[in-house]
């Protein structure tokens, strides 16, 4: 219960800590790695070693899953398998070691950082697409205006012809060039 006390402290003291320096709640990803995943053969599997970490340990593993953006589980092996010395019965490496869980971990890690990175630029350029998208609506917006204030005045009778002309010579609009014409 101590150890299990301890480890929450600490996840609770670095999240705060993270949290006064950028100001920011800030999620991270967390591997939970099993190891000497040989000794027992049920657990083979991220789901197996997902299970057996939240029955031993559920307190640890309810506050990594609130304080994390993910947590996976890994099952791992340094040897692979072992076998029972015949003189001491102690479990033993085999002859031919077969580690695993090595891999999964890094494509992992691989694949969250990728997905970090994208959601990175994905971001960036939602907002250079927004941006994009105000500017044209605005040169658009203006160019209309400036051009239905042209027309207004190109079509109205109360100004002498050359003033008109004068005061809509700057509009690039080619209904306004067709009606000084």
């Amino acid at each position: 219960i101590q150890r299990q006390m301890a480890h929450l402290q600490a996840i609770d003291w670095i999240w705060s800590t993270r949290q006064e320096q950028s100001g920011i709640p800030q999620k991270i990803d967390i591997a939970i790695v099993l190891t000497k995943c040989d000794v027992e053969p049920s657990l083979q599997t991220p789901d197996a070693v997902r299970d057996f970490f939240r029955r031993r340990v559920p307190g640890l593993d309810a506050k990594l899953r609130e304080r994390a953006d993910q947590v996976a589980y890994f099952p791992l092996s340094a040897v692979g398998a072992t076998e029972a010395d015949p003189t001491t019965g102690r479990a033993i490496p085999a002859p031919r070691p077969h580690p695993f869980g090595y891999a999964d971990i890094v494509r992992w890690i691989i694949r969250r950082r990728r997905m970090q990175r994208w959601g990175a630029l994905a971001r960036t350029a939602t907002v250079g697409v927004l941006l994009l998208a105000a500017a044209v609506i605005g040169w658009w917006g203006y160019h209309s205006i400036r051009c239905t204030a042209a027309e207004t005045i190109l079509a109205g009778r109360d100004l002498p012809a050359a003033t008109r002309l004068e005061q809509t010579r700057d509009c690039p609009c080619e209904v306004v060039q067709l009606g000084r014409n």
